[in-house]
């Protein structure tokens, strides 16, 4: 009777995981980044430009180097890149000196 009442519980009592998700990080956010060239032309970038795979359970606020972000992006003057997670909408910039 166990066998048949906790999975059921488990499967009704909990949210729906995200479709085409795994259940274990469905529904954990979004990344997003932008681009200010050195003329101030704001173009948003697709984040696994900037990253092999943008998986949103990772904390990318915390893990990007600026070094690494202007490397990555050679015309940038500045990248924004924002992440939306459950701690929150978080924000990092990163400014580019290219002299």
């Amino acid at each position: 009777m166990l066998q048949f009442l906790i999975p059921l519980v488990v499967l009704v009592a909990s949210p729906a995981p995200s479709r085409f998700g795994f259940q274990m990080y469905s529904g954990q956010g979004d990344v997003h980044a932008y681009v200010i060239d050195s003329s101030g032309h704001r173009t948003s970038i697709d984040f696994d430009d900037l990253v092999a795979n943008g998986r949103t359970e990772i904390d990318w606020i915390s893990k990007l180097h600026q070094d690494y972000v202007c490397h990555t992006l050679p015309r940038a003057a500045k990248v924004v890149v924002s992440q939306v997670n459950s701690r929150g909408t978080r924000t990092a910039r990163f400014t580019c000196d290219r002299n």
